[in-house]
């Protein structure tokens, strides 16, 4: 039996380097066409004493672990990729675990 997917990835942006409502338009796409992700959540933290240098951070919860490798390749994902990775002013940490 394959275990659902969790997927969190951590970002450093300059504040408003954001347009959200294009991120937001981007991740509602990536709900309704991405098959096997059941969640997918993006949002800026509010506990900067504790975050790092971390602004941002994305949840995903995939059905499983080939959901997830699908995910990657993506359009709708790669649309993001090329929209938020040259944003970013750090290196990106990405951490995938089964639940």
């Amino acid at each position: 039996m394959s275990r659902q997917v969790e997927h969190v990835v951590f970002f450093k942006f300059d504040e408003n380097a954001l347009d959200m409502e294009k991120v937001d338009e981007i991740l509602s796409r990536a709900r309704k066409e991405i098959d096997g992700l059941l969640e997918l959540n993006f949002g800026q933290t509010f506990t900067t004493d504790r975050a790092q240098g971390y602004t941002h951070a994305l949840r995903a919860r995939f059905v499983n672990k080939e959901a997830l490798e699908k995910y990657g390749p993506h359009p709708v994902h790669q649309e993001y990729v090329a929209y938020a990775r040259p944003l970013a002013k750090a290196p990106l940490v990405c951490l995938d675990w089964e639940v």
